[in-house]
């Protein structure tokens, strides 16, 4: 007979869609030990993946491991029972009510019969004077109140009644669906051992299981004033494994599951004459489908082969509580986040901090006035050669402790530069102006002649010194006699093929800045311009 062995998690080690999961447990041995059993194991598990070693001061040989998939019934008598109880205990209230009922209804018929045999004997009392005419309303006043206390009475215990009825049938509907009690479940892990002396044995089962991920997610707090950027990357944890993950040892790891280990062959690559087919004939039968390759044999072993190479030696590791140790092996980085978690298998996300650091930050602003008239505040950093990759993800952006948005960061590998949208700075005045438009009266080679003067003024209101990037543009002629010439320019830049005009400049406290750019337009006078400023 199999030996039940009380197992716990210890470690989990997550990945982008999966998790290895590694359970421990410690426990006697002797040469009797022939079969273990460990159960329940969740279905999300794949039995491929099973690994088992250990550890002890007694001799202990793995001779056969198995899985078999185990059906068990709930057993629904703790539940039903409560309902039995409750439906009998308002049974009887409903039957003390009925009886209640009947005693109310005999009453009310007393006092009915009453009133009818009395309303013919005060007749003739009181044409014979023997009753008054206040005696006789005051025993009918006596008749109508009794007979309305009594209604009311009734009324009351017919509602109750109702309501009782309610409550019974709303259980024996709950009492009906636990008549067909749920299946579960779970695989049980059948290990042939061979003891040889007795002591002290540490099991490890490692495997793997799907419905696990992680998303990385980033707040970035940006300090305009030593600035500098401080970046927590944090890990949203998400799982549906069928375990808790209690107190676990948390591993979380950058590295991808391999799509095989078998090399693709390289097949002939023909060319040939394209020969035009001839016509179909009508079909005159159902096609047949197709059938569905299944994958090569082995494809999923070597997968899980993979993902196991991938888990990180187990190691102990002092860790901060707020951080993980970060290990990176070429592009694969593991982040140690240590015990003391507890991640339940709700399919909820559960936020664990993997890496904190803080980087220098230059701060630029941008302004487009041919757009609008402010500018806005960006951020250069350069992820530093001993930093870690930066996966894609959301990031919640602060300056100066002040939430300002959301940015979506991609993959930013070490020595990698990125650039922080930080929103729009009242810092900067900016003031766009058109200097002149002048049409020419007189044609130039037959061709009408436009020029345009722009002057854009920016002062820095700040009393730091500011980085600007002034962006303007003039058009493009995309046809051959649409020809745009700029004339003037200062400060003096080249523009792009694009026409982009791009300045970049100091500004100190309280400076003020003047921008000025002129081009023409030229053109056939009968040829229609589509985008031409008037």
């Amino acid at each position: 007979m199999a030996r039940n062995i009380d197992t716990a998690i210890a470690a989990v080690t997550v990945l982008s869609d999966r998790a290895v999961v590694t359970r421990r447990g410690k426990f006697s041995v002797s040469p009797t030990d022939q079969y273990w059993s460990i159960s329940p194991l969740p279905l999300t598990m794949s039995p491929d993946s099973i690994r088992v070693k250990g550890r002890g001061t007694a001799s202990v040989k793995f001779v056969a491991i198995a899985t078999e998939t185990i059906v068990t019934v709930e057993s629904l008598d703790d539940k039903i029972a409560p309902l039995n109880q409750r439906i009998e205990a308002l049974q009887g209230e409903a039957k003390s009510e009925g009886d209640r009922l009947k005693t109310l209804a005999l009453q009310q018929n007393f006092v009915g019969n009453l009133s009818e045999e009395a309303v013919g004997r005060f007749a003739k009392n009181l044409a014979t004077a023997k009753v008054s005419l206040d005696q006789a309303n005051s025993f009918l006043d006596f008749i109508g109140t009794q007979h309305q206390t009594f209604s009311q009475k009734i009324q009351n215990h017919q509602e109750r009644i109702r309501q009782l009825t309610r409550e019974i049938q709303a259980l024996e509907q709950q009492k009906a669906l636990l008549r067909n009690p749920a299946k579960k479940r779970h695989y049980d892990l059948a290990l042939t051992v061979e003891v040889v002396g007795s002591g002290e044995f540490e099991l490890d089962i490692n495997y793997q299981v799907s419905q696990a991920k992680w998303l990385p997610r980033y707040d970035l707090a940006i300090d305009t004033a030593r600035k500098t950027l401080t970046l927590d990357y944090l890990a949203d944890v998400i799982q549906s494994t069928g375990e808790a993950w209690h107190n676990a040892d948390l591993t979380i790891s950058t590295a991808q599951v391999a799509q095989g280990i078998i090399p693709p062959e390289l097949s002939p690559w023909y060319l040939n004459i394209r020969q035009v087919p001839p016509p179909r004939p009508m079909a005159t039968t159902m096609p047949r489908a197709k059938k569905r390759r299944s994958p090569p044999p082995g494809r999923e072993m070597a997968d899980e082969a993979m993902v196991a190479a991938a888990m990180p030696e187990e190691e102990i590791i002092e860790s901060a509580p707020s951080t993980s140790e970060v290990k990176q092996q070429g592009s694969t980085v593991t982040f140690h986040v240590g015990a003391g978690g507890n991640i339940p298998s709700d399919h909820n996300p559960h936020q664990v901090t993997l890496f904190h650091g803080e980087y220098p930050i230059e701060l630029t602003y941008l302004a487009l006035p041919q757009k609008v008239s402010f500018a806005y505040l960006q951020g250069n950093v350069t992820n530093p050669m001993d930093g870690v990759t930066l996966l894609p993800g959301v990031a919640n952006l602060f300056r100066d402790q002040a939430f300002v948005g959301k940015d979506q960061l991609q993959n930013i590998s070490p020595g990698q530069d990125m650039t922080l949208n930080l929103g729009i700075d009242e810092g900067l005045q900016i003031e766009r102006k058109l200097g002149d438009r002048q049409v020419d009266k007189t044609l130039i080679s037959q061709l009408r002649r436009i020029t345009y003067a722009y002057e854009i003024t920016v002062k820095n209101l700040r009393d730091q010194p500011k980085s600007l990037t002034l962006q303007e543009q003039i058009p493009i002629g995309r046809h051959e006699k649409i020809k745009v010439n700029l004339q003037k320019i200062e400060p003096k830049i080249d523009p792009t093929k694009l026409g982009i005009l791009t300045w970049k400049t100091e500004l100190n406290p309280q400076e003020k800045f003047t921008f000025t750019y002129q081009y023409t337009v030229e053109y056939p006078p009968n040829l229609p311009i589509q985008g031409l400023l008037e």
